[in-house]
């Protein structure tokens, strides 16, 4: 057994909190079982071994992030198209098939005496509704990667994320004066 001294048992805690995840009142009973000291000990050494199992879990985090951007780094470094770079080829796409659609003409092959050939015919009906659901999804598809599709802010909040009432002016007509409301909530 570890000496019993504020440094192994802050250590102890910590491994508690790291490995099993318990809380105050768990971590309070083994360590009045294992260490044999006080509550007001046990506070302290619980304050200590907090902070330090939080400044753990930051460079953990901070450890965790940076993989991740090393790990996008090298996605770009092997190639992988930007934002910009896919809207450019589903635009492209667009156009391309907006183009087919006005020309109203298709390519289609057929064998004749035993050889493929290709000849240029009109569209079907199907043929153009297809190609028109088909501008219709691209045109979808970038308008998501644009974000047209994403939600407007609906709540309102102050600077932190915490809900504000919006302060409400009611105009209210009393005879020839107009008597003014805040709400102040």
């Amino acid at each position: 057994m570890a000496a019993n001294n504020p440094t192994n048992r802050q250590q102890w805690i910590l491994d508690q909190l790291k490995v099993d995840g318990l809380n105050y009142v768990q971590t309070w009973a083994l360590y009045g079982q294992k260490w044999a000291k006080g509550k007001t000990t046990f506070d302290k050494d619980w304050n200590i071994a907090n902070k330090n199992h939080l400044d753990y879990q930051i460079k953990a985090n901070k450890a965790k992030e940076d993989i991740s951007i090393a790990i996008e780094v090298e996605a770009v470094k092997n190639g992988l198209k930007s934002k910009l770079d896919r809207l450019l080829i589903l635009q492209k796409e667009v156009d391309n098939s907006i183009n087919e659609l006005l020309e109203g003409k298709t390519q289609d092959v057929a064998i004749v005496n035993g050889s493929i050939e290709y000849y240029s015919r009109d569209m079907t009906i199907t043929e153009k509704a297809k190609l028109r659901s088909v501008i219709s999804q691209l045109q979808a598809d970038i308008s998501k990667i644009e974000g047209d599709y994403a939600p407007t802010k609906v709540a309102n909040t102050d600077v932190d994320g915490n809900n504000v009432s919006p302060n409400i002016v009611i105009n209210q007509f009393v005879g020839d004066a107009i008597q003014i409301k805040e709400d102040e909530s």
